[in-house]
Parts: C-alpha cells; sequence; structure tokens
C-alpha cells in the first residue's frame, strides 16, 4: 500500500529531522515537500521511483516532492533524515521545475559539518537552512544531471488526497 504523508502540506518552512539507527525503515510513500537521507555509517538500502539504490555512508539520498520511496532493513546503516518544505529551496525548484536528479545519490562527505548544523539548528534558523541547502543542491548539481520528470499523473493522486483529507467528514461523490 502506497501512503500519502500530508502532515507538512500548507506549513511554510517546516522542517523535521531525526536520527534513526539501525533497522530504519519506512514503507513505500509519497509527498509533496523534499526529503533528504544522510547516511552516517554502513549502507542504506532504498527504493525510489522503482529504482533500488545503496546509499553509501557520507552520502546522502536527495528525494524530490512527489517520488514514491522507501526505505528497507537490507542493509544496517545509521542515518539522519530531514524532510522541509519546499520553500527552503525556492530558488532552486524555480530554475529546475520537473527535474530530478538523474543519480540521487550525493556524495557529502565534505559537508558533514552542514549535516551536524541543520541537525543543532534552532527551529526559527530559517536563513540559516535556507543558505545550507542550497549550498547542498548546488553540490548536487556539481555531481549529477537533472532529467525530466517522467510524464505521469503526478498531481493526481496528491490532489485527490488533499481533496479527500479536507472533506473526508463531508458527504460527497465522486
Amino acid at each position: 500500500m502506497l501512503v500519502y504523508q500530508n502532515e507538512n502540506i500548507g506549513k511554510s518552512y517546516a522542517f523535521r529531522s531525526r536520527y534513526h539507527r539501525s533497522g530504519y525503515t519506512i514503507p513505500p510513500h509519497i509527498h509533496e515537500y523534499t526529503e533528504l537521507l544522510w547516511v552516517l555509517d554502513g549502507i542504506m538500502t532504498m527504493n525510489l521511483d522503482g529504482r533500488k539504490l545503496l546509499v553509501p555512508a557520507g552520502s546522502a539520498a536527495l528525494v524530490f516532492p512527489n517520488q514514491v520511496h522507501e526505505y528497507t532493513q537490507e542493509t544496517p546503516c545509521s542515518c539522519w533524515c530531514a524532510v522541509f518544505s519546499n520553500d527552503f529551496l525556492d530558488a532552486f525548484y524555480r530554475l529546475y521545475p520537473e527535474k530530478i536528479p538523474e543519480n540521487p545519490v550525493v556524495n557529502f562527505e565534505k559537508y558533514r559539518d552542514l549535516q551536524e548544523m541543520l541537525a543543532d539548528s534552532v527551529p526559527d534558523d530559517t536563513v540559516g537552512r535556507v543558505g545550507v541547502l542550497h549550498l547542498l543542491f548546488s553540490e548536487m548539481l556539481r555531481q549529477t544531471a537533472l532529467v525530466e520528470r517522467p510524464q505521469a499523473n503526478d498531481a493526481l493522486y496528491p490532489a485527490a488526497i488533499n481533496y479527500i483529507s479536507a472533506r473526508f467528514r463531508e458527504d460527497f461523490t465522486l
């Protein structure tokens, strides 16, 4: 079953993060915000839009809005995961609409201190987070090409879920 997460919808500059130890799994899901999974040790096995990816320590997986993804227990690892509204990357998404990275696994080994800065920042440090995230996405552009997002009904599924979520107590028809 595919889960559509909508807990951050409508919240500008929402940012959530947490550390996960070995045994971290998340079933297939999709959401309209951006996700950054940074592997601290070991190797994370994930599926992203039907592709199996291995994310080694020092690297991160960048999950763009409305990409189906899951994390499995196939390989042990420790990681830090941040999920945040796309407002943090407004300039990036304006420059590259409808694009996704050809290879979403990026080596961020030399930016380890930035991961710690994001993880430890105070909740209202929006300017700092915007700067760090743009620097990381700039590094992603150095390491991989952006490609056109495969055309599917990406907007239909989240739109239907949002509509139902907002009106599930009301009577409505197909």
